[in-house]
């Protein structure tokens, strides 16, 4: 991706001091993917048949989840790269070990296709909660600042 070595080695430094977390949350509509590292935090709402694009230097980035028969979440991705378009199909579900396995398989249009397989295995973790920014994390603060007050106050009333 014409990355320069010191940006590399800046990524990898990161993620030896700070692990990347995922959190993969399923429901029967919808598949949401939070990515938090040192580098950056996002996260990514598909829900299922529906397209989802997303602007980029290069063009448009489209993705479309689905749901397979085998219980997997399949999302097809179409991202521009400066030598064309690169489909990238992922491919996640739970095994029987309680490891999450991802299977990326990324086609590049390099003259001839070349066709590349990964397969990359999470362990389940402690849940990190809330993305700060996100709705999710702005309504549990207002939640504890809430229990704040309320606690202050009765704490004022007990004391009269």
């Amino acid at each position: 991706m014409h990355l320069n070595e010191v940006a590399i080695s800046a990524a990898l430094k990161g993620e030896k001091d700070v692990p990347t977390r995922h959190r993969f949350r399923v429901t029967d509509e919808s598949v949401t993917i939070e990515r938090r590292s040192r580098m950056g935090n996002s996260t990514t709402e598909l829900k299922f048949g529906v397209a989802v694009t997303k602007s980029m230097t290069q063009g448009t980035k489209k993705m479309t989840a689905s749901r397979l028969d085998d219980g997997s979440i399949q999302i097809a991705i179409e991202m521009p790269i400066i030598q064309g378009l690169v489909k990238i199909t992922d491919t996640r579900i739970v095994g029987e070990d309680d490891l999450l396995k991802q299977t990326l398989t990324t086609t590049r249009p390099h003259g001839a296709t070349v066709v590349t397989t990964t397969p990359r295995y999470y362990k389940r973790c402690l849940d990190p909660g809330p993305v700060p920014g996100s709705k999710e994390w702005e309504a549990a603060e207002a939640k504890k600042k809430a229990g704040a007050q309320g606690a202050a106050g009765a704490a004022a009333s007990a004391s009269k």
